[in-house]
Parts: structure tokens; C-alpha cells; sequence
């Protein structure tokens, strides 16, 4: 038995597969946050209904894993794999939980890196510090298990990742906080810099307030595309911005 662990913008997700056998699911970072770190593999277990020693491997993802430039064994990384957890995104303490308690059973277990400017993709990519977070590796890897060799990938929703494979290898992506803003992250644009100078927020807090969702009554991915499917018109005109976008990121990678 395998299991995938993805620290997601909004939630923990865990994945378990062995053979035919595949089960997922996820707990929302907020709710996961308050719970104690002893609880975690029991959780694990009992939602997948496997023991422990049935567990050949564990991958788990973190932060921006940008400490790191190759998967790990999670007992010689240091700083959970991270520079930092300071920057862009919430941090609720869900993510540093789950990793610890990893970090803590007997569980074998690897880290995957995110891709930033030490790692070994195309340097002209990364000349900026940081290009994806981890998960985005998983996407990357899901399409090149279909047989791919030669693709890109962009993962649209509260943040857009743009991610190019050339002959199999990852030449580098686009994070949202660069390019194509998602629902709600997105680079930071003349008015947003104004506003960070002038205190009236943080750089993070620009960043988490600079999706197509900035200037409407919306606040999640959900509540856009429930209100697209309805025919409202600043929905559909939002969901034209994120097309627009994204389809000029996956252009030019």
C-alpha cells in the first residue's frame, strides 16, 4: 500500500492505492489544524481500514518545498524542506502537523521538492525564486503516467501553476504570484504595490486578494462556478479572465 499526502491551498488530501485497490480523502487545513498531532495516522488508518505495517511508502508534500531539489527521505530533510514558511499563502499550522506526525511514526516516508531556482530545470525559468509548490510535481506526474512525454499542464483554481515536461522532464512552471492569477491569488499588480507601500496590507495579503474573484461578491472557486452555471454575468466575465490568462500562460511555456 501506497499513500499520497497533498498540502493544498485549502485542505490536506490523502490518497492510499495498492493495485485495484484506490481511496481518497481530504480535511479542510482549518479543521485539520485543531487536531492533536497523535491523532493523525489514526485517522489515516482508519479512513483507508489498513494497518500500518500494510504501508510501503509514504510521499508527502509541503509549503513551497523549496528547501529541497530531489525527493528526500523524510528523516535526513532538514526545516520540514522549506527555506521558510513566511510568504505567500494562509498558514494554518495543518500542513506542520501532518508532516510531523509522519516525521514521527515509523512510517517509510519521502518528501517531494517544489521547483525554485536551485532546481535543475531551465535556468531561464528560474531566475525567479520560486516556480511551483510540490503538488503540482503530482499533476505533472499523473499526465506523464498516461504516456506523455511532451506536455504542459496548468492547474487552474484558488492560484493558477503552469507546468512544462519536455522528453519526460520537468523544464519548469509558472506560479500564480508570476503570471495567470487564479480565482483568488495573483501577481501583484501597480495598485497592489501602492497599497502594500501605504501599509495598508501585507504583500501575502495582497497576493491572497489578487484572483479574478477581486472585484466581485465572491470568495471561493465553488461559489464562481455555481454562479457561472447560473448565467450571472460578472461570473461568466471572471471565468473569462481565468481562460484568458491561463490560456496565454500555457502559450508561452
Amino acid at each position: 500500500m501506497f499513500l499520497g499526502i497533498d498540502h493544498g491551498t485549502n485542505a490536506m488530501r490523502f490518497a492510499a492505492i495498492d493495485n485495484s485497490y484506490k481511496k481518497h480523502f481530504e480535511i479542510p487545513r482549518h479543521e485539520l489544524s485543531n487536531i492533536d498531532e497523535k491523532e493523525i495516522i489514526p485517522i489515516l488508518m482508519d479512513n483507508f481500514n489498513i494497518q500500518a505495517d500494510e504501508i510501503e511508502l509514504v510521499a508527502i508534500t509541503y509549503s513551497m518545498g523549496d528547501g529541497i531539489s530531489c525527493i528526500e527521505n523524510i528523516k535526513n530533510v532538514k526545516n520540514r524542506g522549506v527555506q521558510s514558511i513566511e510568504g505567500a499563502g494562509e498558514k494554518t499550522g495543518a500542513g506542520t502537523l501532518v508532516f510531523d506526525a509522519i516525521l514521527h511514526s515509523d512510517l517509510p516516508a519521502v518528501v517531494i521538492p517544489g521547483i525554485h531556482k536551485k532546481s535543475n530545470t531551465d535556468p531561464r525559468l528560474n531566475i525567479f525564486s520560486h516556480s511551483t509548490s510540490p503538488e503540482k510535481l503530482g499533476i505533472a506526474y499523473n499526465a506523464a503516467c498516461s504516456g506523455a512525454m511532451d506536455f504542459i499542464v496548468s492547474d487552474m483554481g484558488s492560484n493558477t501553476v503552469t507546468v512544462g515536461v519536455a522528453d519526460g522532464k520537468v523544464i519548469g512552471a509558472i506560479d500564480a504570484c508570476i503570471f495567470a492569477p487564479g480565482t483568488n491569488h495573483g501577481p501583484l499588480d501597480l495598485e497592489a504595490i501602492r497599497n502594500v507601500d501605504a501599509g495598508k496590507c501585507t504583500a501575502n495579503e495582497a497576493f491572497m486578494n489578487s484572483g479574478v474573484l477581486k472585484n466581485t461578491a465572491y470568495t471561493t472557486s465553488s461559489e464562481l462556478l455555481e454562479a457561472f452555471d447560473e448565467g450571472k454575468q460578472d461570473a461568466a466575465f471572471s471565468m473569462d479572465c481565468l481562460g484568458l490568462f491561463a490560456a496565454m500562460e500555457i502559450t508561452a511555456m
